[in-house]
């Protein structure tokens, strides 16, 4: 019996590594590869553990919308070409079941739609916090890129939804199964289980961080020029302290050189992380650091369950307060741990 793994992001990579080892050991197992959040395909396949899959594909299927305006005809027949190839591929591997983070994508909402009626067994793992979202108004850009995929796909039956809730899933694999609201089968990952995910890398940690604190802010859009600001308060207040902090920014992040030089100007105790190939989970797990620097990211959610005694920081507080930046998230997960003081604010 054979199960596909669809992955995007380095943490989808990781998970599906060690469900292939455990789970799902006694399946052919094969995983496709997508770039929904726009991440090189030689970045994700440095995650891979390339001995657990009978095969690895790869699919473009997330074009930049300003490329697609520039070249309509040349990006839609792209767009296309690649879509029939993931479909084909799918076909043609027959799972039993399917293996997926997000029920966004439009591509995979068009795969899930045909497979309800194959009998396969759509299992959706959590991700991070995105599905323990309670509610989420999108964007007047979103509904635009939105509409204008939706086009390009030729597929009427696509919804815009908040992540999780496209209902397409038969099983949910989660660390929280009493925060979510649905009646599917849930299977609850455990905190050692979840530990297990990360214990894998190999890379020597302490070249890059062995102590202090390490700075994780979420891939999250609002006002870029306060964003910056926020940074800035937050590196000169442990340079003024004289106390390590390092960064690892998100795998989407485009602005990575604007905070690179940014960090650089509070050297030794500021430093950046420029390596694509750890995570921040696997600096957590295998170092010796003891807080967290975040706004809403999942890390901070992650950082709970993989170590004991490390303290968790949320700087929303300081968005908020200082520059009236109400992110609008309200996060079951983030809300639990913040009221059982697992997460505390940020005080300059």
């Amino acid at each position: 019996m054979n199960v596909i793994f669809l992955c995007f992001t380095p943490y989808h990579i990781k998970v599906s590594n060690w469900l292939s080892k455990t789970k799902f050991r006694e399946y052919r197992r094969y995983i496709i590869l997508s770039s929904f959040t726009c991440i090189e395909e030689d970045k994700l396949r440095c995650f891979l553990e390339q001995n657990l899959y009978n095969n690895i594909d790869y699919y473009h299927l997330n074009y930049k919308m300003s490329e697609v305006l520039k070249k309509p005809l040349l990006y839609i027949q792209k767009y296309r070409s690649d879509l029939s190839n993931f479909f084909k591929k799918v076909d043609k591997i027959d799972p039993v079941y399917i293996i997926y983070f997000s029920d966004n994508p439009i591509p995979y909402q068009i795969l899930f739609n045909k497979l309800k009626t194959n009998e396969k067994k759509l299992v959706l793992v959590e991700e991070g916090t995105a599905l323990y979202l309670n509610k989420y108004k999108s964007s007047l850009k979103e509904k635009l890129s939105f509409y204008i995929r939706k086009k390009i796909f030729k597929d009427k039956t696509a919804r815009l939804f908040q992540y999780g809730k496209g209902n397409f899933e038969d099983i949910i694999m989660l660390r929280e199964p009493e925060l979510i609201d649905n009646r599917v089968q849930k299977i609850k990952i455990t905190p050692e289980e979840y530990r297990q995910i990360f214990s894998t890398n190999k890379k020597d940690i302490n070249k890059f961080i062995n102590q202090g604190a390490l700075f994780c802010p979420a891939y999250t859009t609002y006002n870029i020029n306060i964003r910056n600001k926020v940074y800035n308060d937050i590196f000169r207040h442990y340079f003024n302290a004289k106390k390590d902090l390092c960064i690892k920014l998100h795998p989407a992040e485009k602005n990575t050189n604007y905070v690179k030089d940014l960090a650089a100007k509070y050297g030794p105790y500021v430093k950046f992380i420029d390596d694509f190939s750890i995570t921040s989970e696997d600096i957590i797990i295998r170092s010796e650091i003891n807080e967290i620097v975040s706004d809403t990211s999942s890390v901070l959610i992650n950082a709970f369950y993989l170590k004991d005694n490390i303290r968790l920081i949320s700087y929303i507080n300081l968005l908020k307060d200082k520059y009236n930046i109400n992110l609008n998230f309200n996060y079951s997960i983030y809300d639990k741990l913040y009221l059982d003081g697992k997460i505390e604010n940020l005080n300059l």
